[in-house]
């Protein structure tokens, strides 16, 4: 038993023009359309929080029972 199937292809529509883009310091996307992305500015409230558990947790010997029961 055997068949077979004919389609004919459709040619695709180009729905968007090419943008580029540019990253930089101050923003943190610019395209070349002119939209313009900022940077996020929340980083540094968990940063802070980051370091003092990354301080707690450097005091721990891993795959320590206290260092699995703690709830921070």
């Amino acid at each position: 038993m055997s068949f077979s199937y004919e389609q004919e292809c459709q040619p695709t529509v180009k729905k968007h023009d090419p943008v580029g883009v540019d990253l930089g310091v101050k923003n943190l996307t610019t395209l070349s359309t002119g939209e313009v992305f900022e940077n996020p500015k929340n980083c540094g409230e968990n940063l802070e929080k980051l370091k003092k558990l990354s301080r707690i947790y450097a005091r721990k010997n891993q795959g320590s029972n206290k260092i699995i029961s703690d709830n921070i």
